[in-house]
């Protein structure tokens, strides 16, 4: 899933005028981050349901992979962040004024409970800024299952542990937060970076000089 073709899908942007074109070099790149956040987050949430399926976090396993098990942790949020706001940079080229957010406002969207109704608005900006109208309810699915997961196995581990720490919602909600997760990275990579490609400069040609 990790590794699969970001390419994929239609697009409904049209390219803007060459008034309105961004210089050139002015988008960021999107695709490296994206393929790292898909195969990190598979990574480790591979991993959480093979320690599960062996004892959980009481097995031999869990304590000679904890170390793995946080860097693929801290790799896949802090690959997500940074494709997230990079979508969110060339949304913003793209359509000047469509984003909400500034980009201190949407990361801390994501750490701070209280602001975790603005990612999931500031993802639909991003992809109503491509021009695609698609994508509306795997985006809302998406967040939903990330505040379900975050939040609801925060109650389940209140509650006393369960399955060696790793309990049946425990492992459903990361199941259903990663799948949507990496859905979210590929459609919306696909939507900005057909954009992007539509709205950079043309290169010069014997009829059109650089100017």
């Amino acid at each position: 899933m990790g590794g699969g073709n970001i390419d994929d899908g239609e697009n409904t942007s049209e390219a803007p005028g060459p008034e309105h074109r961004p210089p050139s070099g002015a988008f960021r790149e999107i695709r490296q981050a994206a393929r790292a956040a898909q195969a990190l987050i598979v990574g480790q949430t591979a991993l959480q349901l093979a320690l599960a399926a062996v004892g959980g976090t009481g097995s031999a396993a869990f304590r000679r992979t904890a170390p793995v098990s946080l860097v693929l942790f801290l790799g896949a949020a802090a690959a997500f962040l940074v494709w997230f706001l990079a979508c969110r940079a060339n949304a913003e080229l793209l359509a000047p004024g469509s984003q909400r957010y500034t980009e201190g406002l949407t990361l801390c969207g994501f750490l701070v409970p209280v602001l975790w109704w603005i990612p999931v608005r500031a993802a639909l900006d991003i992809r109503d800024a491509s021009g695609s109208t698609r994508g509306s309810a795997l985006i809302i699915a998406w967040w939903a299952a990330f505040v379900a997961k975050t939040a609801g196995s925060a109650v389940v581990n209140g509650t006393g542990p369960a399955n060696g720490g790793f309990s049946p919602y425990e492992l459903v909600a990361g199941v259903l937060a990663a799948v949507t997760a990496v859905l979210v990275i590929r459609r919306i990579t696909t939507d900005v970076d057909a954009a992007t490609g539509a709205a950079r400069p043309l290169p010069p040609t014997a009829d059109r000089p650089a100017v």
